[in-house]
């Protein structure tokens, strides 16, 4: 795909501007080509044209007249615009000093600070829900240990998600995840099908395949999303296998108070290195 060209035939121009002409400013129609920098335009007494862009703007002054100019080798189009380019549209000669002022702010990248408070009361109500069912599960003996072990090892899965998903921007898939690990959580007890074979307990809870006694526990997906393991849990030395659940004091910050995604993927990639 081409840049885009805005030519100027019998358009009342006959001034450039460029960071660096190799004339006295006048276009000459001598097949001149005028380049560099960030900023070009073209004039006259009652309309300026300009581009700014960090691919080095180009002026062609065309013999017949008519001559164009483009942002250099950026794209523009509605599928590659990235806004990094753009045109300046002024009354002449006078709109000159803004030329540059605009490509600045048009070539910087914008910086914004969103917070949204209603997620972040969200992840703390459901971390502290992780964090009262831990310590009962301490009190909880059999199959009432199981189930509410597994409720709490899912539940831990999906607010974990829901941090990452927050890290990267993605707060509707987060906000869900929030809510299906709140959900389990809030039971007061877990939907439990199971039976015993002497110490051996196997059964689904909360729609999750698990097998167990009361110290061990493996946990399943659900057969919708192919039943693999996803969780082994050893109460007597405390470790969780294949896949280790941590859970984050708080969301760490920057000094602005806004959410520290790049600390959030550092500390995911630290604990899957783990």
């Amino acid at each position: 795909m081409s840049p885009v060209e805005i030519h100027w035939q019998d358009s009342p121009i006959d001034r450039l501007q460029a960071e660096n002409p190799s004339n006295d400013g006048k276009l000459r129609r001598d097949a001149a080509v005028y380049s560099g920098g960030k900023v070009a335009a073209v004039y006259g007494d009652s309309l300026l044209v300009g581009v700014y862009s960090p691919e080095s703007p180009v002026i062609y002054d065309a013999p017949d007249g008519a001559g164009y100019i483009k942002p250099g080798n950026a794209l523009w189009s509605a599928l590659s615009y990235t806004g990094r380019c753009g045109i300046i549209w002024g009354a002449g000669a006078k709109d000159l000093p803004m030329l540059s002022k605009w490509a600045d702010v048009g070539l910087s990248r914008p910086q914004m600070a969103v917070r949204l408070e209603a997620l972040e009361s969200r992840t703390a109500q459901v971390k502290s829900m992780l964090d009262s069912r831990e310590t009962a599960l301490a009190s909880l003996t059999g199959s009432d240990w199981v189930g509410a072990y597994v409720s709490f090892h899912i539940a831990g899965i999906k607010y974990s998600d829901a941090v990452m998903k927050t890290a990267n921007g993605d707060f509707t898939a987060a906000r869900k995840s929030l809510d299906e690990a709140g959900g389990l959580l809030s039971q007061s007890r877990p939907r439990l099908t199971s039976r015993a074979k002497g110490r051996v307990l196997s059964g689904i809870a909360d729609g999750y395949p698990f097998l167990a006694n009361d110290k061990v526990v493996c946990i399943w997906s659900q057969p919708s999303a192919g039943c693999g393991l996803i969780g082994m849990y050893d109460r007597l030395s405390q470790h969780e296998y294949p896949r280790l659940v941590a859970f984050a004091a708080e969301l760490p910050k920057t000094p602005a108070g806004k959410v520290n995604r790049k600390a959030l993927r550092e500390q995911e990639s630290g604990t899957k290195a783990a």
